[in-house]
């Protein structure tokens, strides 16, 4: 089986696309074309249909009924370099997430086995609460809101090496609530089962793969959908007995005899772990036994530490979707972003997210240099602190989030045109615009037919709310804009006369200014 490939986007795997002052975007790789949308979207047609659409007639059709499952079929790999800051607007768009009821297994202090009451499980749900600040009425000074996530992050994680193939542990950094998707349930032969959405990653038996990458999982009907096979995923564990590691007196008193007393022996009995040292877990292959799709579910996603970004969830071996470099294993590189003067702006008075006008010539200059003064001393205060020795993880609480970092972020098509719909907005902050933008010139390399159809019928689409609508026919009547919007009840006046700078009629006006323009 040959795998689809283009030409133009083979030549920027690799090429990182420089973004602010020390980012950039790179595609790392990607799977399908045009042609694999085409494909799976004729797979519903059966053997009763005379004609086909042509290709690009197709593809437009699926964008303007927003017919998504056939766009799914199509992956993005990127690395991105980015300030901490955008970096934190990102990662709201996630797309692999796990469902509310899903349990995320940690371990007692003392191992990975499952013993009396020597594992934790938590339902996700849960685990997100905990991460929430809480407010104690009963004290005037809460003396820290974050108690419970704190105490979270501390707590054993289980995981797999993926280096060593075996069980260990890891921490939770994060846990992230994405709203309602559509979700699936898988089920094992052994019992186990997981709901989660079709883009999220489980370890395979030939490797790490999403439900649609390996088995083309989807919706069609309301039921679940995908290509028979024998399917085998990575579950909790099994004790494996292997030959002791430590049996060579030699290499015991090489590695362990300037320990306390000596002899190897004595080193044996400070050292010993709680498991047996020639008994190890490693996980074990069970077989996917079927797939049902359950509806729109609440979905959350865990963010976990590394090197192995992965964690056991009902007993499943699975991923969390976005892996960032790690300020606890590795030192931050001294590169932070200030931004250009033009960018110093005025708080929006109609975004207040957004900038506005510009500011005051020496305001902006302050702002300029106090933001390098303060990124060059935290810089020097971060590497005082790890020269004396401070562990990296919390020396890097020193560091502003003019910092970079970097990850690799995988998503499907259809995702990615999600997250372009709003970060390519005029309104959307103008350091995301810019790396959004250098995606969506390598998307188009990709899937040039899906893009065209993506500009014509998101980007530069117009939705009418019913009030609009209303307000349409008024003015196909003859009425005046402002008149159309009283008749439709969108309000362009305040309650004490003032007029509105935001809100449902302001809106609309600027849609129908936007049609004048494009005409």
């Amino acid at each position: 089986m040959r795998r689809p490939t283009v030409p133009d986007a083979d030549g920027e795997i690799g090429v990182k696309h420089p973004v602010l002052t020390h980012g950039f975007v790179a595609l790392v790789d990607y799977m399908g074309n045009d042609a694999a949308i085409v494909q799976a979207a004729r797979v519903s047609y059966g053997q009763g249909t005379r004609s086909v659409r042509d290709d690009r007639g197709l593809i437009r059709y699926l964008m303007r009924h927003r017919h998504t499952t056939p766009f799914e079929m199509v992956e993005f790999k990127f690395l991105v370099r980015l300030p901490i800051f955008v970096a934190r607007q990102w990662i709201r768009h996630r797309t692999a997430c796990l469902a509310e009821g899903t349990q995320i297994i940690f371990d007692m202090p003392g191992g990975v086995r499952r013993k009396g009451r020597n594992y934790n499980p938590i339902r996700v749900e849960d685990l997100w609460r905990r991460f929430q600040p809480t407010h104690n009425n009963a004290t005037r000074h809460q003396r820290n809101p974050y108690l419970r996530r704190d105490r979270v992050r501390e707590m054993l994680l289980r995981q797999l090496d993926e280096e060593t193939r075996v069980m260990g542990h890891t921490h939770v950094v994060d846990v992230t609530k994405n709203g309602e998707k559509p979700v699936f349930r898988m089920t094992l032969d052994d019992g186990k089962s997981i709901e989660c959405t079709a883009d999220h990653r489980f370890l395979f038996e030939d490797g790490w793969g999403t439900l649609v990458e390996k088995t083309q999982l989807r919706e069609v009907g309301g039921l679940a959908v995908w290509k028979q096979s024998d399917y085998r995923v990575s579950v909790n564990g099994t004790e494996l007995a292997r030959p002791a590691l430590h049996q060579n007196r030699d290499r015991l008193e090489r590695e362990y005899g300037g320990l306390p007393g000596g002899s190897p022996v004595q080193a044996m009995r400070v050292l010993r772990p709680k498991v047996a040292w020639n008994r190890l877990t490693v996980p074990r292959l069970v077989r996917v036994a079927q797939f049902e799709f359950i509806g729109n579910r609440m979905t959350y996603d865990l963010e976990v530490e590394g090197p192995s970004h992965n964690f056991v969830a009902n007993g499943i071996v699975t991923h969390n979707s976005v892996n960032e470099y790690s300020a606890r294993y590795s030192v931050v590189p001294d590169e932070y972003e200030i931004p250009p003067e033009s960018e110093v702006r005025h708080q929006s008075t109609r975004n207040r997210q957004g900038r506005g006008d510009l500011l005051p010539s020496d305001v902006v200059e302050r702002f300029r240099a106090n933001l390098e003064r303060i990124s060059k001393d935290s810089y020097a205060a971060y590497t005082d602190a790890l020269q004396a020795g401070v562990a990296r993880e919390t020396a890097r609480l020193l560091l502003p989030v003019a910092y970079y970092t970097q990850w690799y972020w995988k998503c499907n098509l259809w995702n990615l045109f999600h997250f372009l719909s709003l970060r390519l907005d005029p309104h959307a902050q103008e350091e995301i615009r810019l790396y959004a933008a250098e995606m969506a010139k390598i998307a188009r390399l990709v899937v040039p037919t899906a893009y065209e159809a993506f500009e014509e019928f998101t980007l530069s689409a117009l939705s009418l709310s019913r009030r609009e609508q209303v307000a349409v026919r008024a003015l196909l009547d003859g009425k005046t804009p402002e008149a159309a919007c009283e008749i439709a009840g969108l309000p362009l006046v305040r309650e004490d006369g003032k007029p509105m700078t935001t809100g449902e009629g302001v809106e609309f006006l600027e849609k129908l200014e936007k049609l004048r323009s494009t005409g």
